[in-house]
């Protein structure tokens, strides 16, 4: 089974291990061994905070939404993060897909979020505030301008 290895990038595209603990994983390797791997880049956590954040912003000025779940699972349909997975009468129904730090890296997660900025401002999620007054709406929208 591969293991995993946490390493740091120094300058020069230097990998180092982590820890000795990482280390020692490393010590079957003979010297000059040809090791295959594949890199990603841990999340970030206070980005993904950063996130909750913004889809907490959206449950504050929306009547539709009461958790930020619901935010989050309409935004994720907006910006079409989702499966068309079928119900057992065989009908189709998008599922959407996790943000979950297992389920994508960093890179990845910057991509989702810049689609999230997009539909949260573009007026895609317009039909969750029907009730807002436009200076409230506007209001949302410079305090979700804060998040970006």
């Amino acid at each position: 089974m591969p293991k995993k290895i946490l390493y740091r990038t120094f300058p020069g595209g230097v990998l180092v291990p982590e820890n000795d603990e990482e280390q020692a994983k490393t010590t079957r390797w003979k010297t000059g061994s040809l090791v295959e791997g594949s890199f990603t880049e841990s999340r970030n956590p206070q980005h993904h905070r950063k996130v909750m954040a913004m889809m907490q912003k959206l449950v504050d000025y929306s009547p539709m939404f009461k958790t930020v779940d619901d935010a989050l699972e309409a935004v994720k349909l907006a910006i079409g993060h989702f499966v068309v997975a079928q119900t057992t009468q065989g009908h189709p129904y998008p599922r959407t897909k996790s943000i979950k730090f297992g389920a994508m890296d960093q890179l990845e997660f910057e991509e989702w979020h810049k689609k999230v900025k997009d539909v949260c401002l573009d007026g895609s999620l317009k039909e969750y505030f029907h009730g807002l007054t436009p200076e409230a709406y506007e209001k949302m929208e410079n305090e979700l301008l804060t998040f970006m």
